[in-house]
């Protein structure tokens, strides 16, 4: 890179769920990812901190079918539904959904799912979850494919 990056507590590299446990987990609070806020000052990127809730993937294809809606959502995948005061309308597509994990003395940021989709309307966004391809399931891949 040109220009050295400055690491915060929001900017750092995020790592990969490579242990057992985190590969066969996913956790209940995540950072969900970046959001653009235009208002009268213009751009402002923010993140959210929100609790989420699973399902299996029959249940999240059920909610969505509820709806009239036929998803395809495979065994590669897993649905959230984010709780609470932060939960983001509108899902963004290629999305990280990160999750602060203890390692040692240090807590690390680690990246669970790319949101894949969800409901664009806002009236059922909170009843219908997300989909995220999961991670974990492509580690191994990334791991031998990434340059040293």
């Amino acid at each position: 890179m040109e220009n050295k990056i400055a690491f915060t507590d929001n900017i750092r590299p995020v790592c990969l769920p490579v242990r057992e446990d985190l590969r066969n987990t996913l956790p209940n609070e995540f950072v969900l990812n970046l959001f653009e806020n235009t208002g009268p000052q213009g751009s402002i990127l923010e993140l959210y901190k929100t609790r989420s809730e699973f399902s299996e993937v029959e249940e999240c294809e059920e909610r969505f079918e509820d709806y009239g809606y036929s998803p395809w959502v495979t065994k590669n995948m897993f649905c959230a539904l984010a709780k609470g005061p932060n939960f983001i309308c509108t899902p963004h597509i290629g999305a990280p959904l990160v999750a602060m994990v203890p390692q040692g003395d240090q807590v690390r940021a680690v990246q669970y799912g790319l949101s894949m989709f969800g409901p664009t309307n806002c009236t059922i966004a909170q009843t219908i979850p997300k989909v995220y391809n999961r991670v974990a399931l492509y580690v191994d891949w990334i791991l031998e494919n990434i340059a040293p």
